[in-house]
């Protein structure tokens, strides 16, 4: 965090490896569509929920408006 400070970057945080990410990568799906589907059957398992987080916490680190307004909508 010092280095960003004088480099002038920001620090986000980072993907665990996650078998998830596996499963979704050959159908071209993301955490993200998992996390709409499961909000429609009420079922999430506790790995796709923390996959979830993650990818919600790098995409709200980047301060991107209209990104950050879509995902507090989605409940993300």
């Amino acid at each position: 965090q010092i280095l960003a400070k004088k480099m002038g970057f920001r620090m986000a945080p980072g993907i665990s490896e996650r078998v998830i990410y596996r499963e979704l990568f050959p159908s071209g799906r993301t955490v993200l569509d998992i996390a709409s589907d499961s909000a429609k059957t009420g079922r999430a398992s506790p790995s796709h929920l923390a996959a979830k987080r993650e990818v919600s916490e790098i995409l709200h680190s980047l301060w991107l408006p209209r990104i950050t307004k879509r995902l507090q909508e989605n409940g993300l």
